[in-house]
Order: C-alpha cells, then structure tokens, then sequence
C-alpha cells in the first residue's frame, strides 16, 4: 500500500476518533450538568427565617397612672372584644379611676423588616408613639374606640424600638389594649 494511501487512512481514523471523543466529551458534560443541577436542587444555599413578633398589652408592662407611684398592669374586668380581643389593661382591676396612666415599653426588632401592624383600643382617649414620634391617637372623650390594622412600618427600625402611650380615662371605667404585629425576615 501506498504512502499516501497510508496516510489518507491513518488521518480518516484520527477524524474519526477525533469526532468520537468529541461526543463522548459532549455526553460526559451534558451528564455532569444534569448532575450539577440535581446537586444544585437538593443543596440549601440560602434560607430565609420568619421571625414574626408581637408586642401586646400585658401585665408586664409597668403604668404610671395620676400621682400614684409605678405598678405593673392589672387585667381589667372590662373585655375588649372588637375584630381581635385585645388584653384590657389599667393600674387597678375595676378601672373606675378618672385620671392617665403613662407606659413605656421597649422591644427588639431582630432581623428586616417586612411589615408592621397595631391594632389598639381605648376608653377613653389614648396617644401612641413610637421612637417618639406619635404614630396613632383615638381623641375620643365618651366613647370606646377599637382601631385595627394600622400600618406603623415607617416608624419601626431593626433594632431597639420604644412604645409610648398615654391614656386618659374622663369618665366612667378607663383601660386601654394594643397588640403589634411585627413581620420580619432573616436570611442565611
């Protein structure tokens, strides 16, 4: 056989392994990303908590009311009953006291926040603020008043935050309820 003949068929088996190893890479590769992706899919890279918080009335919170001296919060015999029941507080059980109770309560706001709600009651009148700014106030005088679904976000930080309220009794019983509901997200 001739050289040249020699050659013409060495180089079409070289094109031919060549093409073949070609396609056996291709299939190596399309192999290997099918597996990637699967790895992929099964793999936690980033999770991402719900720390949803509230921060409601309760006898934790210590009123300051006329010129008595500082007391927690007692439940009131008076129920708040409105779209949610709220807790019903003052500084004394039968709430008869025509005078304000002052509170301030300080919370934490771990993570980014998504949304923040109150809802709130007072009978009464009550002033609410937050960080210091004053976020509601229901300047009712002779009326139970029931406020739901305020949207108080922009005044919230991530962070220490504080609530202040001021509630007025001017005649008959007197207590007030709140309940904030604070969404936020941390992502790992």
């Amino acid at each position: 056989m001739p050289i040249i003949g020699q050659c013409k068929a060495l180089t079409n088996r070289l094109i031919i392994s060549s093409i073949i190893l070609i396609l056996i890479m291709n299939y190596l590769l399309f192999i290997l990303a099918l597996a990637l992706k699967n790895l992929e899919a099964t793999c936690v890279t980033s999770k991402t908590y719900d720390l949803t918080s509230y921060t409601e009335s309760s006898t934790n919170v210590i009123l300051t009311c006329g010129t008595n001296s500082p007391v927690n919060a007692v439940i009131s015999k008076y129920p708040i009953i409105g779209p949610q029941t709220l807790v019903s507080i003052w500084n004394i059980y039968d709430g008869d006291a025509l005078y304000h109770c002052t509170m301030t309560e300080y919370f934490f706001v771990p993570a980014v926040i998504s949304s923040v709600i109150i809802d709130e009651f007072a009978d009464d009148y009550i002033l609410l603020k937050i960080n210091d700014v004053q976020v509601t106030e229901i300047p009712t005088t002779a009326l139970c008043t029931y406020q739901q679904n305020i949207d108080i976000t922009s005044y919230i930080r991530t962070g220490l935050n504080k609530l202040y309220i001021d509630a007025y009794s001017v005649m008959g019983q007197g207590y007030f309820g709140y309940r904030i509901k604070i969404k936020s997200k941390f992502s790992v």
